[in-house]
């Protein structure tokens, strides 16, 4: 199959951002993963659904579609038992209650581009963690700090977007709509096209969801943080001082996460009991 030519939208684009699409072996693959992706997590086939949307409508004639399909078909043969087992039991494995059109999943997204998510692994452990970790009894409530610390990092990108937004709204939409920006791309798809598609399933949201997201919540962050940058040289600098801070907040999180599952061992919440305390 010929390659053909670029689209108009991607004129100007390095042909390493387009390419894999446009091959077979880029279209077998992408084919292959979005099938396999809801087989893993059924949120899967969502995610995968969210980035081909955008594709069929702007990108269509940059794709091989014919090893695509061929991938998605391949892809689908591990599902032919599970399809069995689905039709056999009926309706049964369709229960659950439906929800209004709620906002679950935008919250869900920015918990875990801040780091602020923890209470969901932690359930009622949670408040242990807040005040974590102890010295002489007493509690330091450094957890709590880096939570807030987080947060506040959070806030200041939101402000400095609006301030943008307020400033200059043509140069945001520009970079928004920059076709050049394999990031911006990748966000939009995950974060709009995603989580349009999960809250029109009318289902409950449960942040496990995200997990097919992988990276794309804190690439958000930096991506919006990135948008509500002025053309000056004082505010890139202010850009990059707000997600390194936001960068060493989290890591200093993860470690002190880490640190009281190991000292507590059994979690009540999501996460449960450490191995090691298992019997």
């Amino acid at each position: 199959m010929a390659a053909g030519p670029v689209s108009p939208v991607h004129a100007g684009v390095p042909r390493g951002l387009v390419a894999p699409r446009r091959r077979r072996w880029g279209a077998l693959l992408w084919g292959l993963v979005g099938a396999l992706l809801g087989q893993i997590q059924l949120g899967g086939f969502l995610f995968a659904s969210a980035f081909l949307l955008p594709t069929l409508v702007l990108d269509r004639k940059i794709v091989a579609w014919r090893y695509w399909i061929a991938g998605s078909l391949i892809g689908s043969l591990p599902m032919l038992p599970w399809m069995d087992v689905l039709l056999a039991n009926g309706p049964g494995l369709h229960g659950g209650a439906l929800h209004s059109l709620q906002p679950y999943f935008a919250v869900g997204w920015f918990d875990l581009a801040l780091g602020t998510d923890l209470k969901y692994s932690l359930g009622r452990s949670f408040h242990d963690f807040l005040a974590y970790p102890s010295v002489a009894g007493t509690g330091t409530y450094l957890g709590t700090a880096l939570l807030l610390t987080s947060t506040s990092l959070g806030a200041i990108v939101a402000a400095r977007l609006l301030l943008r937004l307020w400033h200059a709204p043509r140069a945001v939409a520009a970079r928004v709509c920059e076709t050049r920006s394999s990031t911006a791309t990748a966000v939009i798809a995950g974060f709009f096209c995603y989580g349009i598609l999960l809250t029109l399933t009318l289902r409950p949201f449960h942040l496990h969801y995200l997990i097919v997201a992988f990276c794309l919540p804190a690439l958000s962050l930096a991506w919006l943080g990135e948008l509500g940058t002025s053309p000056d040289r004082r505010s890139r600098t202010h850009t990059r001082r707000i997600l390194l801070a936001a960068v060493l907040c989290q890591a200093l999180t993860t470690m002190l996460f880490l640190s009281f599952i190991h000292t507590t061992r059994v979690i009540h919440g999501d996460y449960g009991t450490v191995y090691r305390a298992q019997p």
